[in-house]
């Protein structure tokens, strides 16, 4: 019996020792094999995936790290934006005192300046990053093991997270100190800012520390500790929900003085185009008036003309004309009565009808006055 188990325990301790000393590696893992804590191997799945072998536990062990892509989501960040001279955003200005120079009397008097208050802002950034591969722009000691100097610089991906998100936040406040909100928010693309900031955010040098002989980036400084920042992008910037309503109705306040700024301007402008228009019609109205009165007066001269030739040829006819016209005038209402003697002179023509032809044949040589007579009224 004794030598049953014994030989099941032989058993057993083998399978164990010849499952523990397989190593099967993915193609999204990193495998860091140690013997008795010190480094001894390192199998990358992008190169190195499938089966490989190790000494038995506890000789050798395992530690598998996550090689793919992880999104890191830094803590929304509130910040200081300075809003610009040429801002959309209504700001308030504060006035403050400053002591302006000595007057005559040797006083220095108080002068009220404006003072541009800062915008709070609310940022949102992401940062993709991964495990560095070998062939990383990493420096010495550690481009040809960045997973060794990952293990050695933080242990675990979650102290390396803790690092990352420490440096974003510090180099996201120095890039963002002298940004001003037109350049954050504009319908231009080429005066967009954001991927500019977010560029030199991780690709731009600094000193760690005044004095600090290398200026290295956060993408290289990332790579000497085995990360390699992939992106970083912006996911969202906001107005703090402390103050978002009281925006809100500057915004809106804003809106209301633009919009009666306009009604104002355009009411100008339409008080300009009638004054405009009516000066046009009363030049039109003075232009036609004169012209009238140049064609009534053409009339009225061919009129004349007409009748002292009319005259000339029959005297009579025009005299008998005048007096048409004016019975037409006194009596063509036809409710005109008019009670007159048969000797009126209105009556002359109805008196001396009989006499009118043999008259006319005698005047008909006879001169036109110079003033044609009217009929008595």
């Amino acid at each position: 019996m004794r030598r049953i188990l014994s030989i099941l325990l032989c058993i057993l301790i083998a399978a164990w020792s010849v499952y523990s000393a397989v190593i099967f590696v993915d193609q999204g893992e990193v495998v860091y094999v140690t013997r008795f804590g010190e480094h001894r191997a390192t199998y990358d799945g992008e190169i190195e995936a499938g089966f490989h072998w190790k000494w038995p536990w506890p000789i050798e062990s395992v530690l598998r790290l996550d090689r793919r892509v992880q999104v890191l989501d830094i803590p929304t960040q509130e910040l200081l934006i300075r809003t610009g001279s040429h801002s959309a955003l209504p700001r308030e200005n504060q006035p403050h005192f400053v002591l302006a120079e000595e007057s005559g009397s040797g006083l220095r008097e108080p002068v009220a300046t404006q003072q541009e208050t800062p915008l709070r802002l609310t940022f949102d950034v992401y940062v993709v990053w991964r495990i560095a591969t070998r062939d990383a722009q990493a420096l010495e000691p550690y481009r040809r093991d960045p997973v060794n100097a990952f293990l050695r610089s933080f242990g675990t991906p979650d102290r390396a997270q803790a690092w990352l998100r420490n440096q974003l936040i510090s180099r996201l406040k120095v890039e963002l100190a002298d940004l001003t909100y037109s350049q954050l928010v504009n319908i231009d693309p080429q005066k967009r800012t954001v991927n500019t900031v977010l560029q030199n955010l991780l690709h731009r040098p600094y000193e760690r520390e005044p004095g600090d002989p290398q200026r290295l980036s956060l993408h290289e400084r990332a790579l000497h500790y085995g990360i390699e920042i992939v992106d970083a992008q912006l996911r969202r910037f906001n107005h703090p929900v402390q103050v978002r309503k009281q925006i809100f109705e500057q915004i809106a306040e804003q809106q209301r003085r633009l919009a009666q700024r306009f009604r104002n301007q355009g009411e100008e402008q339409a008080q300009e185009i009638r004054a405009a228009s009516l000066k046009e019609v009363s030049k039109i109205r003075t232009e036609a008036e004169t012209r009238r009165r140049a064609l009534e007066s053409e009339a009225q001269s061919e009129a004349n003309r007409i009748l002292n030739a009319v005259y000339r040829e029959a005297p009579l006819a025009y005299e008998l004309l005048l007096y048409l016209d004016f019975y037409r005038e006194w009596l063509g209402d036809g409710r005109t009565q008019m009670i007159l003697s048969l000797d009126h002179p209105l009556l002359k023509w109805l008196r001396d009808l009989p006499n009118l032809a043999p008259a006319h044949k005698e005047a008909r040589s006879a001169a036109p006055p110079n003033n044609i007579a009217q009929p008595p009224r």
